[in-house]
Formats: C-alpha cells, sequence, structure tokens
C-alpha cells in the first residue's frame, strides 16, 4: 500500500473527448498491425441507482489514443464503446465480432478494456459461486435496470469468462484483459472518499439476484461448465486463455477523481514510458506507481509473457551504436539518460540495424551517463562482435526515483547544464527521462529567460501553480535540487508491496485539547478525522492534532511515521524507532493486541500543527507509515526543502530488508473559509 501518492497526485493530466477521439484517428495508419482491441468506457448510466462517473469514458479514449499513437494500430481495429453505445447487448456483440472477425489470425493480440461501474449479486439457487457466501460479480452495461418489468441484468463474470475462452478457441490466447472497476457492494456504501474521488462500484439493492438461465446460450455451449452447474468467478476460470489485469482487490475500492481513473492512468503512463515489447505481464505491478487504497492485480497462465506475446513493438525501433573499451567484458554504447535508459537494462545486439540481421549475444547496462552508458555481457564468455555492431533495449532497468520531462524534450543543452560535472554524475543512475508526456513526470524542467524552471505537473489538478522553483543556471545548484527531489519522491514511492500487515493495523487521526486532568498533556476531542482513507481539516495554526495505532496483526511492530510536504518536498519525522545496537533486544513500541498513541499519551512525541502558506488556501502533504517487525534505521530519511536557504544534506539510500507494508495517508488542508 504505498506509493500512493504518485497516482493520487500524477493521475489527471490528459483531458479527452469523442470529438476530439475522431479528429485524431482521421488519418489512419494503412499498415498492418497484429492487435484488435476493444474499449468500453461508461461515464452516464440509465439507473438512478448506479452514480454518474466522470472519467470512464476519457480512461477508454486515452487507451484508444495511446493504441493509435503509440503503437500505430489503425483505427479500423479499434473499436470504442462509450456511454449508450455500451448497451449489454453492444458489449456482448463486441466480444462476438472479436470471435468472429476474418481479420484476426491465430495469435494476433488481443486487447479488451473496461472502465466503469463493477456489481456483485446474489448466486441463483443451484449455482456455484466460489464458496459460502461468495457472490457472482458483473460488469454493469449502460442500460443496467432493475426495474419490475424493464430488468436489464449485469453481465456475469462467467458469461465474460465464456465469451474470453470462446475468442481465445478460435484466436489463441494472446488477449490482454483490463478491467478498471471494482465489484465489492461494501465498497461503494456510505460517503465518497471526498468531492473529487468516485468509486467504480455499483449500489445494488440488498439480496440483488441474476436471472437464472441469463446467458445460458453462451455460457452453455463455451465448453466451460460442468453438470450443468455454473462455474466460479471470473478470476478462476479460463485464466489459461488470458492475462487480466484489474484495477483492485475483490474487497477494495477502483477509484477516479478529476476526470481519471487511478489505475487507468498508472497504466498508462507506465505503458507510455516502456513500450510492451520490453515488459512482462508479470513485471507491471511492481514497476506500477502505487494507487491510493488499490493493491492491483495480475491474473493469467501467461503472466510471465511479455505484453502481447511480443507481438506488438514500439513503432521506431532504436538502435545504438556499440563501440569497444580496453576492458575486454565492457561495451560503450552511443546512448544514456537522454534516451531514457536506467540502470539494469538490457539489450539485444544485432550485425545491423535491422531485428532481422544477425543476432549477435545480450548485453546489460551497468552505469548510465547522460549521452553514453557502460554495458555489459551477460554470459560469462564475451560473444564475437561485428564492427560495427547495434543494440536493441529488449528488457527495462530498474524503476527509477525521479522522472523528468524536459521542454523540449531531449534538450542537450539543457542536459549539459544539468549533468555536466563528475561530481554529480551518481545522480544519473536514479534518474529516468521521460519523452511521451508532461504528466507522466514528477518533475518537468525547462530554461526561461536565462532561468532553469521547474514545475511539478500533478499542482494542476488542486488548481494550484504548477511551477516550484526558478535556479539559475548554476550544474551543481540544480543538481542538488534533482537530488533532494529524487530522495523525496523515491522515500515515498518505496516499500514492500505485502500489505497484510497494514491492513491489520487500525490508524485514527484526532484533533486534540489540553486534558483537564493533567498538566501538559493532551487528549483526543471530536471524531477520528481519518476516514474514507484521508485526513481532511481546517486549518487553524493554534488547532493540534495527535495519532493512535492499534496493533491487530498478531506481531510486535517497529512504526515510523513521516510527513512529506508537497509543497516545498521537505520531509519530517513525526515518530521513528531506530536500533540501539546489534547486542541489545530492542523492545517494540507497539505491541500484538496494544496501540500507540503519537502526539498524546505515553508515545514519547510532541503533538504536531498545520499551516498554509500566504497566498494559498488549499494544500496537500502525505503521511507515510513504514511498518517493520524489527527496528530499522530511518535517520536518512527526513530533509528540508531543497527551495529553502537552511538545507539538510541528503545522505545515501539504505537498503531496508524485511519491509512488511506502507500506508500513506493525504493529509487536505483548507482555509475555513474555502469551501
Amino acid at each position: 500500500m504505498e506509493a500512493i501518492f504518485n497516482v493520487f497526485t500524477r493521475s489527471f493530466g490528459y483531458k479527452a473527448s469523442s470529438s476530439h477521439l475522431a479528429r485524431s484517428f482521421q488519418a489512419e495508419s494503412t499498415s498492418e498491425c497484429p492487435l484488435f482491441a476493444l474499449l468500453i468506457g461508461i461515464n452516464t448510466y440509465k439507473s438512478e441507482r448506479l452514480a454518474k462517473l466522470r472519467g470512464s469514458t476519457t480512461d477508454a479514449e486515452a487507451f484508444a489514443e495511446y493504441l493509435k499513437n503509440h503503437l500505430a494500430v489503425p483505427v479500423s481495429h479499434i473499436h470504442l464503446l462509450l456511454d449508450e453505445q455500451a448497451s449489454r447487448s453492444a458489449i456482448i456483440d463486441a466480444f462476438v465480432s472479436l470471435r468472429d472477425d476474418p481479420r484476426i489470425k491465430q495469435g494476433d493480440a488481443i486487447f479488451i478494456f473496461y472502465a466503469g461501474h463493477g456489481g456483485e449479486a446474489e448466486a441463483p439457487s443451484g449455482w456455484e459461486a466460489g464458496g459460502k457466501g461468495a457472490k457472482i460479480q458483473m460488469l454493469m452495461p449502460q442500460n443496467f435496470s432493475n426495474e419490475p418489468g424493464n430488468e436489464v441484468p449485469g453481465i456475469p463474470d462467467y458469461t465474460v469468462a465464456a465469451l474470453l475462452n470462446q475468442i481465445a478457441k478460435e484466436k489463441g490466447d494472446n488477449i490482454t484483459v483490463v478491467f478498471d472497476s471494482c465489484h465489492s457492494a461494501s465498497a461503494s456504501r456510505g460517503n465518497e472518499p471526498s468531492a473529487n474521488i468516485i468509486r467504480r462500484s455499483a449500489n445494488l439493492p440488498p439480496g440483488y439476484v441474476i436471472p437464472t438461465g441469463i446467458d445460458r446460450n453462451i455460457w452453455g455451449s463455451s465448453g466451460g461448465t460442468r453438470g450443468g452447474g455454473v462455474p466460479p468467478g471470473l478470476r478462476h476460470l479460463g485464466l489459461q486463455s488470458y492475462v487480466l489485469l484489474s484495477a483492485c482487490q475483490s474487497f477494495e475500492s477502483a477509484q477516479e477523481s478529476n476526470g481519471r481513473g487511478f489505475f487507468s492512468t498508472s497504466l498508462l503512463t507506465l505503458f507510455r514510458t516502456i513500450g510492451p515489447d520490453k515488459l512482462k505481464y508479470s513485471e507491471i505491478i511492481t514497476r506500477l506507481d502505487v494507487i491510493p487504497n488499490q493493491n492491483p492485480q495480475c491474473e493469467g497462465l501467461h503472466k510471465d509473457r511479455h505484453i502481447f506475446n511480443r507481438k506488438i513493438v514500439s513503432p521506431a525501433q532504436k538502435f545504438y551504436t556499440l563501440r569497444r573499451t580496453p576492458d575486454p567484458m565492457k561495451l560503450t554504447m552511443d546512448a544514456g539518460l537522454a534516451n531514457g535508459l536506467s540502470l539494469g537494462a538490457e539489450f539485444s545486439v544485432y550485425s545491423r540495424k535491422d531485428i532481422k540481421s544477425q543476432h549477435l549475444g545480450n548485453l546489460r547496462l551497468e552505469d548510465l551517463q547522460a549521452f553514453s552508458a557502460t554495458v555489459t555481457f551477460t554470459t560469462k564468455e564475451p560473444f564475437a562482435l561485428t564492427q560495427p555492431a547495434f543494440a536493441v533495449q529488449s528488457k527495462p532497468g530498474v524503476k527509477e526515483a525521479l522522472r523528468l520531462y524536459l521542454n523540449p524534450p531531449n534538450d542537450k543543452a539543457l542536459l549539459r547544464l544539468l549533468f555536466q560535472g563528475g561530481t554529480e554524475e551518481s545522480l544519473l543512475q536514479h534518474v529516468r527521462l521521460v519523452d511521451s508526456a508532461p504528466e507522466d513526470a514528477h518533475i518537468t524542467i525547462s530554461m526561461e529567460k536565462h532561468k532553469v524552471v521547474m514545475a511539478d505537473p500533478s499542482l494542476a489538478r488542486f488548481g494550484k501553480r504548477t511551477q516550484i522553483a526558478t535556479l539559475v543556471p548554476n550544474t551543481h545548484e540544480v543538481a542538488r535540487t534533482l537530488r533532494s527531489l529524487s530522495h523525496y519522491f523515491w522515500n515515498l514511492e518505496r516499500g514492500d508491496n505485502v500489505s497484510q500487515l497494514v491492513n491489520s493495523l487500525q490508524f485514527e487521526f484526532f484533533k486534540l485539547e489540553k486534558s483537564a486532568n493533567m498538566d501538559l498533556q493532551f487528549a483526543p476531542v471530536g471524531p477520528n478525522l481519518y476516514q474514507n482513507n484521508m485526513v481532511e481539516l481546517f486549518v487553524n495554526e493554534d488547532d493540534l492534532y495527535g495519532i493512535r495505532l492499534t496493533n491487530k496483526t498478531g506481531r510486535d511492530i517497529f512504526p515510523n511515521l513521516f510527513y512529506f510536504d508537497n509543497s516545498d518536498f521537505g520531509i519530517e519525522s513525526y515518530y521513528t524507532t531506530s536500533p540501539v545496537g546489534a547486542k541489545s533486544i530492542q523492545e517494540a513500541p507497539l505491541k500484538k493486541g496494544g496501540s500507540l498513541t503519537l502526539g498524546y499519551g505515553s508515545g514519547g512525541c510532541a503533538p504536531w500543527s498545520y499551516y498554509l502558506r500566504d497566498g494559498e488556501n488549499l494544500d496537500v502533504g502525505f503521511l507515510k507509515l513504514f511498518v517493520f517487525t524489527e527496528p530499522i534505521d530511518m535517520s536518512d530519511v527526513p530533509q528540508s526543502s531543497p527551495f529553502q536557504s537552511s538545507r539538510g544534506v541528503v545522505k545515501s539510500r539504505a537498503v531496508l530488508e524485511r519491509l512488511w507494508g506502507t500506508l500513506v495517508i493525504p493529509v487536505v488542508q483548507r482555509r475555513p473559509s474555502v469551501v
């Protein structure tokens, strides 16, 4: 449950419309492309029981634009169903069309995307839904209705699975399915997390049951049933035929904000920055910007394949020239940070600038500079190298700490300014340049009026000015700032993806007041302010706040809590538990079954307050809770703002082990007069 900030604040830069899409698709590619797509996005539903969404159609259009503009997929290969077009019969007919399309050959890539509401229904009598209490999951068509006499049911998971199995039988198992929706009815009850966040889950009436014989003509002939029973669940049927990428776990909520889905945007950012021919399905989840309170899932027998089974490659293959060095095990490659490379990337080597030419071997990127890189052989013995020889990237490198977008992209003069000088060369190992879109980056950099201008594109969604700093064009000053920004984002986004421990912690955030019984002591007053996975408060600089953690995990816990300031990129320590020495057994401050109070009580740290800067009516910061089962030294995490005169020293990053999970809590701060 970490790295929530990156998606929560960076998800919503792209805006599209049907008319824009139609215009951009008029100049259709005529080249053959073995990829066919069905994209479904529904914002407005016929039934008043299904809340109006804002980002589903935009998500579908964004994927269509990606397929056309990044992968050169012809518009005739893209079937787009938006709002009223996505009726129940139209969705089912679109699946059947994929099965029957004579243009689609065995093994061609098929991409199916759905953004909209999901739902759950009681299993009709005699149906197997995956155990006692389990329910049938559904995709909700635009014309869904439970009005007596005009019923239009959802599309059950077994119907979707049967349709996918039929497609696979005719066209092969190179099928990718992406669902940006959630199904849990409990996830949709109550208020939305905030005015800007909407859940993609249908609030159906209690006891809602789908008709017994619905879609029997589909699943009854799919070969996926036995003895007349209905098989349980989309997640358990036919996953040998397709790879399923879903927005969250079954008990979580798929969310959208400001006209974009969190999961869809995070997935598109990844696809745009790393070509599908370089990325395996199994690598997607670990490389995604982690989403607030969503844990995306990847399932399927073939999840260790490359995306689209390497049938689709980026249209423009980039070949980099290789040169020998005095070290027989190392080569120099004429590409570096400016080409968007990162450490650990792997390359296939060819005798000519043609992937059909002789394949000589494979290399791995070991050291990175601005315009060149050192690569090593992946085998113990070097292979024979022709002169010249050319490398094509075949696998992405490690996930970067900081993504930069240069305006204009790949401005060599700006790159030299940023990275010339050996003392700052190590910074390159943790930075990645992206040239796909500014919103895919953490920070954008441009040169204006002889000044280096840095901006955070995510601030636009809060109605805030995106420019964060103007610096003199001094290499060391700019590099020092980038190093601090890299430290900020890396610490905010790092951690273990194992969330079971965090899910068993209770987090409460309270306003405090002086206790009547003890001098200089505070006690909670009012309700728990941590609601719907965030804290929202009206700022009064005299107000003080504290936290209570309750441990329901069955393990003793060593917590560490930090506040990440999204305005000045400083990191403040609220609570840490550092090791006392190798020979001592340190007592855990948060014992199993117990609780720990921070800011009041016996927790041993002072309460804290919040303020808004002059001219600001809204700010968003992030509390990040690190959870360990043993004490870990995190003294290197805090830092002063890189834009203040008193700047802290950023230490090298420590390698943390036995990291169980993290929790990030957005803290939205408003002026009392601002609604």
